[in-house]
């Protein structure tokens, strides 16, 4: 199996859009296009017009995953939006963009100046939640009846001056609470990393104890 990021295409943007998934398209169509066709073409005016980045991860040669950040406007060209949409492989590609992600994200995006992203994704669209999270945004706020048919959507920022940096398992820092969709009470939690043997050993303690 091949999996390999490409820089984006018009014809590849809209053929990763009609083939994403459900929510996907849901959560796209909710956000203004009328159709899959015009998330693809107005995606790729976007970056052709106001600049930023859009990259295809291909899987075994072909499309299967999109993915990027463009300005908003002439007039904010340090604010970006966060977009992304993919097939039932976006399993296989999630692993790709982390890679992606570690090495080439923060020098990309200081590049073209950027300051501050927002994302914003309909608010069953747990699997979008848990990888902005892991790419460090964090839930800013909750939409409701922000989408064109009256979905309910959550909205994402990422801020070039809070960010940390990458630990082994993603962003150093892990939000949960009311920040975080799927958290409970409102924490910031240390820097990820692997359980030691000695971690795992008192873990075993204090639920004997308990």
């Amino acid at each position: 199996m091949s999996i390999e990021i490409k820089e984006a295409t018009r014809r590849d943007l809209c053929y990763t859009a009609a083939n994403a998934i459900d929510l996907d398209k849901r959560e796209l169509l909710g956000s203004g296009p009328r159709n899959m066709t015009e998330v693809g073409w107005l995606t790729w005016d976007a970056l052709c017009n106001h600049g930023g980045l859009g990259k295809i991860v291909w899987v075994d040669d072909n499309p299967e995953f999109a993915y990027g950040f463009t300005p908003y406007s002439v007039l904010q060209p340090w604010l970006f939006s966060g977009w992304a949409w993919g097939s039932d492989k976006r399993d296989l590609c999630m692993i790709e963009i982390s890679r992606w992600a570690r090495k080439h994200l923060v020098p990309e995006l200081d590049r073209m100046g950027c300051t501050r992203i927002e994302a914003r994704s309909l608010a069953e669209h747990h699997e979008a939640h848990r990888w902005l999270e892991w790419m460090a945004f964090k839930k800013d706020c909750d939409l409701p009846g922000w989408g064109r048919e009256g979905e309910n959507f959550v909205q994402y920022s990422w801020v070039r001056a809070e960010f940390p940096g990458f630990s082994k398992w993603g962003s150093v820092r892990r939000i949960k609470g009311d920040r975080h969709v799927h958290g409970l009470p409102a924490t910031i939690l240390p820097s990820a990393s692997a359980p030691t043997a000695l971690d795992r050993r008192r873990r075993i303690a204090r639920k004997s104890a308990g």
